[in-house]
């Protein structure tokens, strides 16, 4: 939750949202960004998650276009 609130500025709602459906689907999305923002929120994500502890990882995947 605080991952989804404070890296990716989400509200308390949207984030238990996101963290329900990854926990029951082992993924959820965060939003859509270009390519260095992502890849930034992810450094910062992970590297967050290794400090506390957690085996929280994140991927940037390409846009699905259609």
């Amino acid at each position: 939750m605080h991952v989804l609130e404070q890296i990716f500025g989400k509200d308390r709602e949207t984030a238990t949202r996101i963290m329900l459906k990854t926990h029951n689907t082992g993924r959820g999305e965060c939003g859509t960004y270009g390519f260095a923002l992502a890849d930034a929120r992810a450094k910062e994500v992970e590297a967050f998650a290794r400090e506390h502890g957690h085996p929280l990882r994140c991927i940037i995947e390409a846009a699905q276009s259609g």
